[in-house]
């Protein structure tokens, strides 16, 4: 006659490769967005090795990924940076400077103001509104379509054939969108002063001497450093 003998029951362990220590991490608030900005700084890890590391052959597609980038990104900067640099500098800035009476000098204010910081999150905004959110729904429709799993059984590289060129090119995207922006926002004030300011003597020639009595190299390279 068989026996049955009662086992007491088991408490549940630890998950497999989790040791004892760190296993009560996961019940910690905000973790998982913690272990996602952990993973996302190996990524850019293996990306940054990947980059030096030969054969380098995502050149080719780095460059139609910039190319197909800068497509869709230019008349979005363009309409934007022209409508927030009209507004800023024409209403916002045009007031203080007529209250104080140095209309004179806007074209000074306007390379200051827009080379440091509206022309820069301007560039960002669309970069990675426009160029990021296509890149990401690329990537996501090869998931769906199991692109990268067959990719992966045909012993194909995913992260230096898919990944690094993008990142690449949205590295090389950066500064030449960036410099679209503030090109935008000084010719679109430059247009839009004399019609703003009509009461006052703003003529082009002293909108450009003022400009250029401002602008600095350093200026321009903090710009594309940004």
């Amino acid at each position: 006659m068989a026996v049955k003998v009662a086992q007491e029951p088991r408490t549940p362990g630890p998950p497999s490769g989790t040791s004892a220590w760190d296993s009560w991490l996961s019940d910690v608030p905000g973790y998982p967005r913690l272990q996602a900005a952990g993973e996302m700084g190996r990524l850019a890890v293996r990306v940054l090795l990947a980059v030096f590391t030969p054969p380098f052959s995502w050149w080719g597609e780095c460059i139609d990924e910039t190319a197909l980038a800068i497509r869709r990104c230019v008349l979005p900067a363009v309409l934007a940076m022209t409508a927030f640099g009209i507004g800023l500098a024409c209403v916002f800035l045009g007031g203080i400077v007529r209250l104080l009476g140095t209309a004179d000098r806007l074209g000074g204010g306007i390379n200051l103001g827009f080379t440091r910081e509206p022309a820069v999150w301007v560039s960002l905004m669309i970069l990675a509104g426009v160029a990021g959110s296509a890149i990401t729904a690329d990537l996501g429709a090869r998931k769906i379509r199991e692109e990268l799993d067959a990719l992966s059984v045909l012993g194909v590289d995913e992260l230096r054939t898919l990944v690094v060129p993008r990142v690449m090119a949205l590295l090389l995207l950066g500064p030449i969108l960036g410099f679209i922006t503030l090109v935008t926002a000084w010719v679109a004030t430059y247009l839009a002063t004399p019609i703003a300011f009509p009461s006052q003597v703003i003529t082009p020639a002293a909108f450009v001497d003022t400009f250029r009595a401002f602008i600095s190299p350093l200026d321009l390279i903090n710009f594309l450093l940004k």
